[in-house]
């Protein structure tokens, strides 16, 4: 897969394992990446909510808990 491409995954771990990124609210996507151990043990991870953080942006999407 090129660099850059969304990718639904579903989260390996804590409160929301098993949820697809695009399902989760925007506030834990935002506490995901501003964890230094989140985006060095889960890269692809952390590319997929960067995607899916400009795409929320670009179109004024709020996911809320």
């Amino acid at each position: 897969m090129k660099k850059g491409t969304h990718k639904d995954l579903a989260i390996p771990f804590g409160k929301y394992k098993g949820e697809l990124i695009a399902d989760l609210p925007c506030r834990y996507l935002s506490y995901l990446m501003d964890q230094d151990w989140f985006i060095a043990k889960f890269g692809e991870f952390a590319e997929q909510i960067s995607i899916e953080q400009a795409y929320r942006q670009k179109f004024s999407i709020e996911i809320e808990e």
